[in-house]
Parts: C-alpha cells; sequence; structure tokens
C-alpha cells in the first residue's frame, strides 16, 4: 500500500507558488486570519445540481474547481494540494493527503472532475498507508521532508484549525453555503483573499453553465481586476498626429535661434546653426538623388555630426539607419545591403572602412561626408517640403536572440506621440541641460536626444570617459550645471549610488531628474541611492521595447522605498499607448500572477524590414479589439499588474529558469546579493551543462577589489531566501563585462567556461562505508570529483543509461538494488540507507527447468465488457494512427495503406531538423524501402501533435479536421521503457489516451482501437490475483502493478474501460512480444533500446545464460500489425479485449538449443552461478559491454521463471476466418532474426562470442 504514495509523490513535487503580497525574502512567522463569503442559493443549487448529472460528491467538484484557480494563477500544469479529512469511523484521527493532478493533456473541466475523483479515490483508499509513507520519508530525509503545502483544501467537516499552511480552503456546501478561507496575514492581505474567492466563485459559474468549458479559458478576473485593466488603457490623449519630428524640431530653431542647441567637449551649436547646417545635408542628399523613404546609413560615432546628419536626413525624407564604426565588418556589410541603403553619410576619418563595405554591397550606396567645405556648396535654407507622419523616421537594428539583427522601422507619428507625452512627467523646459549618454544605434538616443531639440533645450554629449567613470559623469554635470539625465544605464546608475565620492555628491545638485533604463531597477539600488542623495532628484523607472518606439510605460519614484520592496515598478503606459498581461492560454493575468506582456497603440513600430515573417510572429492581431489593423507587440517580457494598477517587470519570456521544479527570478537573487557589504555589480545566470541540467551561478563584483568569503555569502543569502534560491557558485571578476548599451554583458557571462563544481559541506560528506561505495560508483560513472550524500542524482547528470553502469559497479555489493530504485531513492543517503535495509533480503532466485514439472496457468483473453455498446460498422474511411514513426505504428501504417482504401492520419511530432512530414516519410522508407509512397498521393497526411502536450499539440483547426473527420483510431504511440519517472509514463500513456478519446468522444460510427500489452494480464496475475481470475475469468484492475511501465498501462486500458462503459465503441489489443518479420528478420530501427534483443546479445556475447523455465512469446511485427488492422475492420468489436500474440510458443531451453543449432555456444547456469560470473567480470574492461547488458538479467527485465502463458485463442478464430496465421516459433523463425542482427552490427556472428571462466 505504502508503494502507492512513493509512485504519487516521486520527486520533484510540485511547487505551487501562489502569487503572495509580500515578497519571500520578507516573510516572516505565520499569523492567522480568516474571510468568510457566502455563496448565493442560486449558484448553490445550480453547483448540487451539476454534482448529480456527473454522479460525483459536491466536495471532488469544489475540489477540481479549485485546482483550475490554483493553475490559473500559477500556470503549473503540475500541482498537488492537501485534502484535510475529518476523522474516519474507526477513529482515525484527521489527516491531511497530498492529492497531485497532472493537467497535462486535461482540457475539460467534465475531463478534470473525472480525474481528481480518481486521484482522491486512490488517496482514499491507501490512506491508512500515508502515515508510514510519512515517516519512512521523514526518517530518510530529515524533518525537512515533511510536505509543505502551498495550499490546503478542507472536505467536509474536518478540523483544520491547527493547520498552518499559507492558504487553507474550506467549502460549505451542506450548511451554510459559504467559502472560509484561512491564511497568513503575513503572505496575503485580506484585500487579495476576497479577490481569490471572487476569482474561484467565476470559475465555478463558468462550469455550471458548461461543463465542458476549457478551463484553461475561463474569464475569472474579478471586478477589481478587469476595472484596473481599464483604467490602465485608459490613455487616449490627443497629440499633433499630422507632424514629423524634423517639422517640430524647425518650429524649436524658429522659436529658440539663440539656444544652445548641442554641445560636447568639441564644441557646439546654436538652433539656428542647427537647423541650417541639418539643411545643407537634407539638400546635400536630394542633390544626390535620395527620393522619398530612402533608407541613408548614418556611419560615425557619437557626435554633433550625428544630430546634424539624422536631422538633415529625415528633412531630405530619407530614414535615417544608424550604424556604429566599432561594429564588426560584418555586421556593418550586413545593415547596409539589408536595409539597401541608397547612402551613407559618415565623417572621412570612416571614409576608409566604408570603401570596403561599401564595395561588398551589391546594390552600391553613394559614401557623402559631413565636412564644412562639402556642405557650404549647398543652401541653408529650409526644406520646402517634408515626409508625412505616416512615413518612416528611422530603423533601429536590434539583436535577435537567434540570427542576424533585424531592422526595426518607426514612423514619425509613433515618435512625435512618444516625445509629447514624455515632455509632462520630465517636464522639459527651454532652460534645461539634458546629458546625453545612449549610443546612437540604440533607442534611447531618440528620447534623449528630441526631448531637448523640440522644446529648446540643449543637449550635452557625454566623451566616452564621462559615460564610464563616474566621477567625470559628475564634473560635467556641475560644469554644464546639468538638469537632467534622460537614458541612464541601471548599471551606471548603481555605480553612481554606491561609489560617487562623498565631496562628489553636490557637483549634481542641478540635477532635478534622472530617468533609469535599460536592465530591472532593484529596491535596494534605489534605496542606496536615496540614502547618499535622498528625495530631491526625481528618479524614473522607464521601460519600452524598441518595438514599440523606444518607451511604453513609466514610473516615477516619489517616496522612500521600503526595505521589503525588491523590485521598483515600470509603472503605467504612455498616452495613446495600450498593454496587457496575457497568459499562456491567451486571457488576461489576475494581479500578482506573472504573464506575457503585450502593447498596442500608436507607438508600435511599422515593420522589421524584409522580414515579413518575423513581424507577423511579433505584431499580432489585437486580442481585445475589432478596430480595423489593430495589433498588439509580443515583447516576450514576463511582467505582473500590481494592486494599485502599476506593472512590475519579472524577467525575460525566453530566459526564465526553472529548477528542481521552481521558477527562478534572478533578479529577486541579486537584490538580496547586492545588499551585502563591499559588492559593486552582481549577475546571477543559469548555466546550461552538457547533460540539460540548468544551475546558478553568481558573479560579482566589489568596491575593494577582493572576492567576499564564500561561506559568508551562503549565510547572508540563506538569512532571506529559501535553499532552491541561493546560487550553486559564486566568481568574482574584477570587472563586470558591460555591453555597448551599458547593461551587464549576461550572454557573456554565459558563454564563459568557468568549472561548475559541486558544493561539499561536512554534513554531505559519505559517511558509512555504503554511502562510500555508492559516491565512488556515482563520481566513477557521472564524472564528478565529488558528490554530497544530499545530490539528487538526476540533478548532477544522472539519466537512465548511467543507472545501468553504476548498477554494474554497484549490483556485486549490493543483490537487491534495481533501476527503478535510483528513481525512488534519488539520493546517496536515501539509496543507501534502503539497501542497508534491503541487504539481508536475498534477491528471488530465477529457477531452473530442472526444478520438476510445473502447472501451466493460461491467460485467457477476458469476456466482452458489460454495457459496451455494439454499433454499425462501416469500411474504415479516414483513420487516426499514433506512432507512425514507431516499430508497430509503422507497421500499421503500411497495412492500412495496403488493405483498404482510408485516408491515413498520422499523428506525429517534429524532431530537430526534421518536420513531422520527414520524419514519416523516412520511418516508411526504412522499413519499406520498396514502397513508393507517391502511389498513395493524397492519403497519408503527417499531423503535427504530441501526446504529452496539451490538447495533443494540435491546431484548432487540425483538432476540428479530425474531430469531424475520424472514424477510426489505431492507439500505438507509448513509452515503452521497462522503468523511468512515473509521472512521464502517466503524461504519455494515461493521458495521450485520454485525450485521443477525446476527439471521437460522442461521435457516432467511430471506433478506438487502443495497443496494450500482455504485460498487463501476467503482472496482474502475478500480483496475487490469479485466484481472482480463475473464479470471474478476468481480473480486478483497480490495482497498482510494481513497473511503471505495465502500471501505466494498465491505467490506460482502464481509461478505455471506463470510455466502453459510457458508450465509445473500442477494442483493446494486448502485444506481446513483438520481434523482426517472419522472412527477412528485420527489426526495429533502434533495436539496441530492445529489451529482449539485449537479453540476446548478452547471452551470446557471454556464451551464458541463468537457466529459466519460461515459455517465450515471439510475435513477428509483420503478423501483429496484419491481425490488427484486419480486427479493425471487423463488425462486432465493442468492449473486446485480444492477445495479440503468437498462439505457439517456445519453451526457454528450446530457445537456447536453437540458438546452438545456429551455431551460439550458450550454456545455461543456475540463477546464483550466474550471477557470480557476473560479479567476476566486474572491472574486465573488454567485457564491459557484455556485462552491462547482463544486468537487467538480474532484475526480472530477461530470462525469467514464469508459470503463464498467454493465450489468444478469440483472436486467432477471427483471424483465421481470414486466413491470417502467425509463424511458428521455429528454427527458421529463429535464424531469419539473428541474420538481421548479426546484418545490422548488433549481435556477434556465431563463435565469436567471449568465455566466461568458470
Amino acid at each position: 500500500m505504502e508503494r502507492y504514495w512513493f509512485d504519487r509523490l516521486i520527486e520533484p513535487l510540485p511547487v505551487v507558488g501562489i502569487p503572495s503580497d509580500f515578497p519571500r525574502s520578507s516573510v516572516r512567522g505565520f499569523k492567522k486570519e480568516s474571510v468568510i463569503v457566502s455563496m448565493q442559493d442560486l449558484w448553490a443549487q445550480k453547483i448540487e445540481n451539476l454534482c448529480k448529472d456527473k454522479g460525483v460528491l459536491i466536495e471532488v467538484l469544489m475540489l477540481s474547481a479549485y485546482f483550475v484557480w490554483l493553475y490559473r494563477i500559477t500556470h503549473e500544469e503540475d500541482i498537488m494540494v492537501g485534502v484535510r479529512l475529518s476523522s474516519g469511523e474507526q477513529g482515525e484521527a484527521a489527516l491531511t493527503l497530498p492529492i497531485r493532478i497532472s493537467l497535462t493533456g486535461i482540457e475539460s473541466f467534465e475531463h478534470l472532475i473525472t480525474e481528481v475523483k480518481v486521484r482522491l479515490s486512490e488517496a482514499m483508499e491507501h490512506r491508512l498507508a500515508f502515515r508510514a509513507y510519512e515517516d519512512n520519508r521523514i526518517k530518510e530525509n530529515g524533518e525537512d521532508a515533511v510536505i509543505a503545502y502551498p495550499a490546503i483544501f478542507v472536505m467536509g467537516d474536518a478540523a483544520y484549525e491547527e493547520l498552518s499552511a499559507p492558504i487553507v480552503w474550506n467549502v460549505d456546501m451542506h450548511t451554510h453555503y459559504h467559502i472560509e478561507t484561512t491564511f497568513n496575514n503575513k503572505v496575503f492581505t485580506r484585500a487579495s483573499i476576497h479577490r481569490f474567492i471572487e476569482q474561484y466563485e467565476n470559475i465555478l459559474e463558468a462550469v455550471t453553465l458548461q461543463p465542458s468549458v476549457r478551463f484553461r479559458e475561463i474569464d475569472m478576473l474579478s471586478k477589481e481586476e478587469c476595472k484596473l485593466y481599464r483604467k490602465l488603457n485608459d490613455t487616449r490623449e490627443e497629440f499633433p498626429s499630422d507632424k514629423t519630428l524634423s517639422a517640430m524640431f524647425v518650429e524649436a530653431a524658429e522659436q529658440f535661434p539663440s539656444h544652445i542647441a548641442l554641445s560636447s567637449d568639441k564644441g557646439q551649436l546654436t538652433y539656428e546653426e542647427l537647423n541650417s547646417k541639418s539643411n545643407q545635408v537634407a539638400r546635400m542628399l536630394r542633390t544626390h538623388g535620395l527620393k522619398q523613404g530612402d533608407f541613408v546609413a548614418l556611419f560615425m560615432e557619437r557626435s554633433i555630426e550625428t544630430v546634424v546628419g539624422l536631422l538633415g536626413i529625415m528633412k531630405a525624407g530619407g530614414v535615417y539607419v544608424p550604424i556604429d564604426p566599432e561594429y564588426p565588418q560584418s555586421r556593418i556589410e550586413y545593415m547596409i545591403e539589408d536595409s539597401r541603403a541608397a547612402f551613407i553619410v559618415t565623417k572621412a576619418e570612416f571614409a576608409g572602412i566604408l570603401d570596403e563595405s561599401a564595395r561588398s554591397c551589391p546594390h552600391g550606396a553613394q559614401v557623402l561626408c559631413l565636412d564644412d567645405m562639402q556642405l557650404a556648396q549647398y543652401s541653408n535654407e529650409n526644406v520646402a517640403a517634408y515626409p508625412g507622419a505616416t512615413d518612416p523616421a528611422y530603423m533601429i537594428y536590434t539583436s535577435g536572440s537567434t540570427g542576424r539583427p533585424k531592422g526595426t522601422v518607426i514612423v514619425h507619428r509613433s515618435a512625435v506621440n512618444l516625445l509629447v507625452y514624455l515632455r509632462k512627467p520630465y517636464e522639459c523646459t527651454p532652460d534645461d541641460v539634458f546629458l546625453q549618454f545612449a549610443s546612437y544605434s540604440f533607442d534611447a538616443s531618440i528620447a534623449e536626444t528630441f526631448s531637448a531639440l523640440l522644446w529648446g533645450a540643449r543637449l550635452h554629449l557625454l566623451s566616452n570617459m564621462e559615460r564610464v567613470a563616474i566621477e567625470e559623469f559628475a564634473n560635467v554635470a556641475e560644469r554644464v550645471k546639468a538638469t537632467g539625465a534622460l537614458a541612464l544605464p541601471t548599471a551606471f546608475f548603481k555605480q553612481i549610488a554606491a561609489y560617487l565620492e562623498d565631496n562628489s555628491i553636490h557637483k549634481l545638485r542641478t540635477v532635478k531628474r534622472i530617468i533609469v533604463a535599460g536592465e530591472a531597477l532593484t529596491g535596494e539600488t534605489v534605496r542606496l541611492w536615496q540614502r547618499r542623495f535622498g528625495l530631491n532628484i526625481n528618479i524614473f523607472n522607464a521601460y519600452g521595447p524598441t518595438e514599440c518606439t523606444v518607451g511604453t510605460t513609466i514610473y516615477l519614484v516619489e517616496k522612500e522605498v521600503p526595505p521589503e520592496q525588491v523590485y521598483i515598478p515600470i509603472g503605467k503606459p504612455y498616452d495613446n499607448y495600450e498593454t496587457y498581461i496575457i497568459d499562456p492560454n491567451g486571457k488576461l493575468c489576475p494581479i500578482h500572477v506573472p504573464g506575457e506582456l503585450y502593447i498596442g497603440g500608436a507607438g508600435l513600430a511599422k515593420e522589421y524590414l524584409n522580414k515579413p515573417e518575423k513581424t507577423a510572429e511579433a505584431f499580432v492581431p489585437h486580442l481585445f479589439s475589432d478596430a480595423p489593423g489593430a495589433r498588439l507587440y509580443k515583447s516576450g517580457d514576463i511582467v505582473r499588474l500590481l494592486a494599485d494598477g502599476n506593472i512590475e517587470y519579472v524577467g525575460r519570456k525566453d530566459n526564465q529558469v526553472k529548477i528542481r521544479g521552481h521558477r527562478i527570478e534572478m533578479d529577486e537573487i541579486e537584490d538580496v546579493f547586492a545588499k551585502q557589504q563591499d559588492v559593486e555589480h552582481v549577475a546571477v545566470v543559469a548555466k546550461t551543462t552538457e547533460d540539460g541540467n540548468k544551475r546558478l551561478v553568481a558573479y560579482y563584483s566589489t568596491g575593494s577589489t577582493y572576492p567576499l568569503d564564500e561561506s559568508e555569502i551562503r549565510k547572508f543569502l540563506a538569512q532571506s531566501l529559501p535553499a532552491y534560491m541561493i546560487p550553486e557558485q559564486f566568481i568574482y571578476l574584477e570587472n563586470m563585462p558591460v555591453s555597448p548599451t551599458g547593461k551587464i554583458d549576461r550572454k557573456l557571462l554565459i558563454a564563459r567556461e568557468d568549472k561548475i563544481s559541486l558544493r561539499r559541506e561536512s554534513g554531505e560528506i559519505p559517511q558509512s562505508e555504503t554511502e562510500k561505495r555508492i559516491a565512488e560508483a556515482w563520481e566513477k560513472v557521472l564524472g564528478i570529483d565529488e558528490v554530497g550524500v544530499t545530490d539528487d542524482f538526476f540533478e548532477i547528470g544522472g539519466h537512465s543509461l548511467k543507472i545501468i553502469s553504476i548498477l554494474v559497479l554497484l549490483k556485486p555489493h549490493f543483490p537487491s538494488l534495481k533501476i527503478q530504485d535510483f528513481f525512488r531513492y534519488r539520493t546517496i543517503a536515501a539509496l543507501a540507507e534502503y539497501v542497508e535495509q534491503a541487504v539481508d533480503k536475498e534477491v528471488k532466485p530465477v529457477r531452473s527447468s530442472s526444478d520438476g514439472e510445473r502447472e501451466w496457468k493460461d491467460l485467457i483473453e477476458p469476456p466482452v465488457i458489460k454495457g459496451a455498446r455494439v454499433g454499425q460498422r462501416k469500411a474504415m474511411e479516414y483513420v487516426l494512427v499514433t506512432g507512425g514513426t514507431g516499430y508497430l505504428g509503422a507497421h500499421i501504417v503500411h497495412e492500412v495503406l495496403q488493405q483498404t482504401e482510408a485516408i491515413v492520419y498520422c499523428l506525429t511530432r517534429g524532431s530537430g531538423k526534421n518536420s513531422p512530414e520527414q520524419r514519416l516519410v523516412d520511418t516508411l522508407h526504412f522499413y519499406f524501402p520498396d514502397m513508393d509512397l507517391s502511389v498513395f498521393g493524397k492519403r497519408l497526411i503527417a499531423v503535427e501533435g504530441d501526446l504529452s502536450e496539451s490538447n495533443l499539440g494540435l491546431s484548432p483547426d487540425m483538432r476540428y479536421e479530425l474531430a469531424d473527420r475520424i472514424d477510426t483510431v489505431i492507439h500505438c504511440a507509448a513509452d515503452v521503457r521497462h522503468f523511468g519517472d512515473a509521472e512521464h509514463f502517466e503524461k504519455i500513456n494515461v493521458r495521450g489516451t485520454s485525450l485521443l478519446l477525446d476527439i471521437i468522444r460522442g461521435k457516432q460510427g467511430t471506433h478506438f482501437h487502443h495497443i496494450s500489452t500482455v504485460s498487463v494480464p501476467e503482472d496482474l496475475a502475478a500480483s496475487g490475483q490469479w485466484e481472482h481470475f480463475v473464479q470471474y475469468g478476468d481480473f480486478s484492475y483497480s490495482t497498482v502493478l510494481e513497473n511503471e511501465y505495465s502500471n501505466s498501462k494498465l491505467r490506460a486500458e482502464n481509461v478505455i474501460r471506463t470510455a466502453m462503459k459510457e458508450g465509445v465503441s473500442a477494442t483493446i489489443h494486448r502485444v506481446g512480444n513483438l520481434v523482426g518479420r517472419a522472412k527477412t528478420g528485420k527489426f526495429q530501427r533502434n533495436i539496441e533500446s530492445n529489451a529482449f534483443y539485449r537479453m540476446m546479445k548478452a547471452m551470446l556475447l557471454l556464451g551464458t545464460a541463468p537457466a529459466a523455465d519460461w515459455y517465450v512469446d515471439l510475435t513477428p511485427v509483420d503478423y501483429a500489425s496484419q491481425a490488427i488492422v484486419n480486427l479493425a475492420a471487423q463488425p462486432e468489436m465493442e468492449g473486446r479485449t485480444f492477445h495479440i500474440c503468437n498462439p505457439e510458443q517456445i519453451h526457454y531451453t528450446d530457445f537456447i538449443n536453437e540458438l546452438h543449432a545456429i551455431g551460439y555456444e550458450i550454456a545455461l547456469l543456475e540463477p546464483a552461478e550466474y550471477r557470480e560470473s557476473l560479479f567476476r567480470l566486474n572491472g574486465v574492461e573488454e567485457k564491459a559491454e557484455a556485462l552491462e547488458l547482463a544486468m537487467a538479467q538480474l532484475e526480472g527485465d530477461g530470462a525469467h521463471d514464469s508459470e503463464y502463458r498467454y493465450i489468444c485463442k478469440n483472436a486467432q478464430e477471427i483471424l483465421a476466418r481470414e486466413g491470417i496465421y502467425c509463424p511458428k516459433p521455429d528454427h527458421d523463425l529463429l535464424r531469419a532474426l539473428v541474420t538481421h542482427a548479426v546484418e545490422v552490427g548488433y549481435f556477434p556472428r556465431a563463435k565469436e562470442h567471449i568465455v566466461v571462466g568458470k
């Protein structure tokens, strides 16, 4: 019974992070409060009616709705809730049981109710064993192993006053009709709890109205949240939408001609001078033939000439494309060619670089230099006509996450809206002096430049030294009496806050506002600033992608930042902008729930130049507007809505990190890390190792230029962060790498090859001899110098193939150790304790055939399911096959194409570079090289999908097409490994089956054929059910089998049996031991992964095998596929279960004798002798492969004693009428199988085996 809980609670346990009102690092203690909300009688009655209709307890429905609510606020597919049960009838104490639900593949609420009902029933059945399981868990792992429930759901009248979970949900539907929620007010506010309850009620309302509703798409926002979104996007304001940047600059120049417009350490220009020079540039371009809308590359460093150039380009009607001369030559050439720049405006000093680049560009851009002598010949009068407001103004190249940069085209109207809006919060006046920091290749320069030049202010361009040295920055601010810096990188802002000398603070006394942008701004950084500079300078946190014209939202820090605040919000949208926070299912996210930020409004870019697919991918039709052409930009940024209506930045969607089941927010770690004395900069990144695991690594620099003590760092972080958020490695750098934008270069940090070593503390060092022996084996196989006793095997590089190698080392010392034990006991400490307890339990020996005559037990096919509907059967017309790229599946596809006229849909995953179509074609060509697929024309259709994904990974259109057309499903796909993670088997083998059923459920004239395995009845009989089988002719299917694969196939069969009783036409086909084709012996492509062939190879290499009393089933795949397709075409197959195996099975001793006849010498050894012979091979390098293959023999995964035989009488009677017979397991069949395996290089040739010394 306890085994049930080991399987259900296999690590890692799900982490359900309900969004809280306070940072995790600030939560201390527990203080309980309660909120009670009465339910309307009308809805209570509807809920009761629904429960009666579905035949479920009202608590099951309410718990199902609770799982929906938890999913919608966490987006977690694997959810565990503590369910509180009342005292039992035999005096059992109240008990909290973990109910774990995997939502992967479950779409409808009806489906979820069924799943919750099953899981709850199972838990109740095994509740008495849970206390023993929990005691063992604590004994193995200490008090920290006590299951900490993030949420508890109370059933009935169970007592729960003493529970200390963050949130406890009690729904009373029997007496008071109310919801009582008890919560920790150190985690949640009362307002949040009221909001949670309203969301839950909205879910209940939706499911009572339509029980089949797709729960992922229910509109569950509270009224408060709906109002917040409306208010957030109530941004409509008038602005001069008919004007351009260049026209507005001319207006400013005419109003403030004598004001200094531009200055730097190289000189200055008044507005009149800047206007005149830019007019000359415009006329020069027009004289040389520039046409409206031509792209013009602006190739120069940050300088006064850059601003002159960009203004001139826009005045001429061109689109300026800034290119930094320090870019690599290949990038420069790409930008010039991709933009097809008609002109390149530059300085004479860069002409040499450009001559080479221009020559490499086929379209031949003209190079023009901005020298005074060149410009002198052109008039400085205003240009007669300017571009229109909807014409492009500039194009900025953004670095794509993959591939080459994308040119983002921004129109004048968008830029004008931006600048007109920013004038208000920045309070721009003609008396301002703004410091210009950003490179002109980055769009922040737009806001900096025109926030000055449109309103008569002065723009001072910082020198390179003033952009990197904080003392020089302070000096220039004092010298020019700067009043603002409008695009200061976060890293530079922090440097000023932390390291500007006390005697230099006064140099910033004229500064009124600083706009920080580029990276997430943490609370600690601003607190540091405020401690030193006070509140006199307005600090703005600005956010926005290039694709939305520089900025989108802004937040003014007006008060002291409280010590518990981790992040500074990015604020609210600009005028005429819209912001929506969208969950993975396209619905608005509730307060505090992270989602992707979608942006709409006047600021959206026109396009990515020359990239229509990328444009369509990023700029999608508006989700909440029917206005013609309305779009939203998918930012890829993860944010959350705060209760005050501000937005908070969380991180990048493509950089979200999940480690050991926990979603990790790097900024939160960095914020705590930065509070340590002497820390200058810190960046936490996730490093991916060769085996795909992720580990957190923290890079940091200090003001003292000395590294911190690592143990002290860990102690400091542990005060505020949970263990899973503490980085595994800390690397000190004298200087943090910085990108051209002034941000910390995280990509460079990730690319660094710093050696990652596992942490070892004194308490983690192996102590006992057992722990040391296991540690040595792990270290040898995993290639790690040191392993701690609490390290998780699968988190340090372990996987199933490496388990075999480790078993070779450990099995001689711990004979009871099995592959599955590594999945259950994942640490050295847990595994050592297990094997020490099992050391006295001798492995059950395999009996030899000399034990005497056995009474064989025949596993016959079970009777027809009672209640299964028998319908009219017509010829197959539209068939859906799963597993078509697998061994049996490919043969079934071939058989259907050859024997019917049906159109065959094949559910197929893409893989790497291969599309589903290519994978399917390659598979069919491999097994049937003479098959001309062109003959079948449109009859073979590859459908992209995945059994493990929600909704099978099908597009809505394809799902509709399948549901509309399919009349037959042949479900072959499954995870057929004999060991592994229980949840993975559940997802593929059970959930996938249920999802496929949903496609045809309720549709008349359809039939579902489920491919199962004969291991199911054999394992059921071995579990103690033989007498039940003899008495009733069938098994009780409610048991839990020991083998994870068999158990998952049993559960899948149960799904089918339930569907049969509900009226779905279905048949179960239990397939035997599949081998190669009868005549050619051709076997599956990945022959090395098949357990039976691995067993054969082991005995052929070793020349020995364990003796066993066992009938071996050899079912040729071509017979199996022919049998299944023929049975699928027969009438009255509903509710039946067939055994698709060889009616004549060969005794294991005869099987060995046939191998002798082929030429292999194989000695049968008694089990104990065989085991000892293997142990003697340990350490013999040339015999390592044979030894690894043979280890499975000691686990019952090969030759084994069995008293059962498979009987397939019912299937044979039907097939015999059709003239279909299974080949006998004779010498010819065995020779064909062996010959093929030899030809493909898997089996050794006869006489070429390793002889085991006696």
